[in-house]
């Protein structure tokens, strides 16, 4: 009899687990599915944020990728970064943008004056 109970608690212990396991990878999956981005004026140009529901993540108030402190010369370049950051978050990888990545997507890269 307390064999049969206590295999009737491991197999309610084991369905708990799964279930709490189960649980925490759709939690994950709606966090994802709350970030969102923001354009922003500032510092002579524009830069982004991104949130999580009411948490800031990131705020880059300058063209990330390259030496010096410029930021985006339209709104329109810093949401292609923007969104390019979000979907590498979202999809759980490094989202540090390099210069070719700027590139790519067609980034004006100003060049500082010295």
């Amino acid at each position: 009899m307390k064999y049969k109970l206590g295999i009737a608690a491991m197999a309610l212990l084991i369905l708990a687990a799964f279930l709490l396991i189960n649980g925490v990878k759709k939690m994950e999956v709606s966090q994802r599915a709350g970030l969102r981005t923001e354009i922003f004026s500032g510092n002579g140009g524009y830069g982004y944020r991104i949130w999580a529901r009411e948490r800031l993540l990131l705020q880059q108030g300058f063209i990330p990728g390259i030496s010096g402190n410029l930021p985006f010369r339209s709104p329109k370049e810093a949401q292609k970064v923007a969104d390019f950051v979000k979907t590498r978050l979202e999809e759980h990888k490094d989202p540090r943008v390099l210069k070719a990545d700027l590139e790519k997507m067609a980034i004006n890269i100003p060049t500082l004056d010295r």
